[in-house]
């Protein structure tokens, strides 16, 4: 396994009405036996006309009860148009091969692909908070969200990967309390919550393709959020959160519905660590009422979590960095899942009137950790992005 780099040249425009398009060209595997360098190019626009009413009304049933509810009704249009991709011959200027739609030898006269999906979605919340005193409010929530479909837009190989992705729909449930305590120099936070998803949308690498999949799932978790003024120049602040995901049943081919390509029942959401913590500290080292120096330090800490729900989990040794290194590799991080990390952030701010001056810097300890992976078994290989390394630098405010 390696850490894959990767060079692309990209152009973007969005014009009016919602179209867009965009033209890309890139080298896959150049240089990586036993790839040769493969220069293609990607063309489509997309258009999403949306409309949409809603309304929301808040009702003080009494002095400490009230009562919120909205409505959404959401007509959404997703129109893949002018889509059509083909390859180069070496020379990166002869196209030699259309494969959307497809055509060997080159067709420059080929109809490009269209089509078009739209779908209808009710949405909305019921809020009820009560006010138990003046300083302590609990509250409960219902509300349905909606995400719209679309089609895959990384369709580069053939017809068959330009399908649409049903609307992602969510059913969540919300409890919490929110406090001011020790005459309002505390503030806690309490909340719960529970998501019932249908159609969640996942990405799937298989072989040199990539696929948008759609699977139903739930989680649920809490938080808690403290604010503490120690004192008239301290400041503390800390938050943490749980959260347990988990798929339900198979995850579905939107080209094939009725075919479910793979088992995640039980395996996590990606990119949802289980435990997240993080604290903090402002100290005003001086204040004058002219002059301010404030030092500013948090440290925060992301649990293990996963890059994509499709893996086997149970491999061994997942956490351990191979002797003598501080980094996990490549591999383990895709196959096994991301080990949790920490990190370290240090600020020193001098302030007079307007203007201020901050020495900062970001991961202390420099820490190495990956914030993105993709699986790519078919090049040998698995795609992640490293964290920032640590970063420090001077920053000059002025305030007009």
């Amino acid at each position: 396994s390696l850490i894959a780099l990767q060079t692309d040249i990209a152009i973007n425009n969005t014009g009016n009405g919602g179209m867009g398009g965009s033209f890309s060209a890139g080298c896959a595997g150049a240089g990586a036996p036993p790839f040769t360098p493969i220069l293609g190019e990607q063309r489509f626009d997309v258009s999403r006309p949306s409309k949409a009413i809603y309304g929301d009304v808040t009702w003080k049933a009494t002095e400490r009860l009230t009562v919120a509810v909205g409505a959404r009704y959401t007509q959404d249009k997703v129109n893949y148009l002018n889509g059509s991709t083909f390859l180069y011959a070496l020379d990166g200027t002869t196209p030699v091969v259309n494969l959307i739609p497809y055509s060997n030898p080159y067709n420059p006269n080929l109809a490009p692909l269209e089509q078009r999906e739209k779908a209808n979605r009710l949405t909305g919340r019921i809020n009820v908070s009560y006010e138990f005193a003046d300083d302590i409010m609990g509250y409960l929530q219902y509300s349905r969200g909606y995400r719209s479909g679309s089609f895959n837009g990384l369709a580069y190989q053939g017809v068959n990967q330009v399908y649409y992705i049903q609307p992602e729909k969510v059913n969540a449930y919300e409890a919490g309390l929110k406090t001011r305590l020790f005459d309002r120099r505390v503030q806690l936070n309490l909340a719960g919550f529970y998501y019932e998803y249908s159609n969640h949308q996942v990405t799937q690498v298989v072989a040199a393709t990539t696929f948008t999949r759609s699977a139903n799932g739930r989680l649920f978790g809490g938080e808690a959020e403290l604010a503490w003024q120690v004192a008239d120049t301290l400041r503390f602040d800390a938050s943490l959160g749980y959260l347990n995901s988990k798929y339900k049943g198979n995850v579905i081919d939107p080209a094939n519905p009725a075919s479910p390509t793979l088992n995640v029942n039980g395996n996590p959401f990606p990119n949802a660590p289980e435990v997240t913590f993080q604290a903090g500290f402002d100290w005003d080292m001086i204040d004058d009422g002219t002059n301010k120096l404030t030092l500013r330090g948090d440290a925060s800490y992301m649990g293990k979590y996963y890059f994509d729900p499709f893996k086997n989990y149970g491999q061994t040794p997942c956490d351990t960095p191979p002797a003598g290194s501080n980094i996990t590799l490549a591999g383990k991080a895709i196959t096994c899942a991301n080990p949790g990390y920490w990190l370290a952030n240090a600020r020193l701010t001098y302030a007079h009137d307007n203007m201020s001056v901050s020495l900062w810097a970001k991961n202390l300890f420099d820490k190495y950790y990956y914030t993105y992976g993709l699986n790519m078994d078919v090049f040998g290989y698995d795609y992640l992005n490293r964290g920032m390394p640590r970063t420090y630098g001077v920053e000059a405010t002025v305030k007009f």
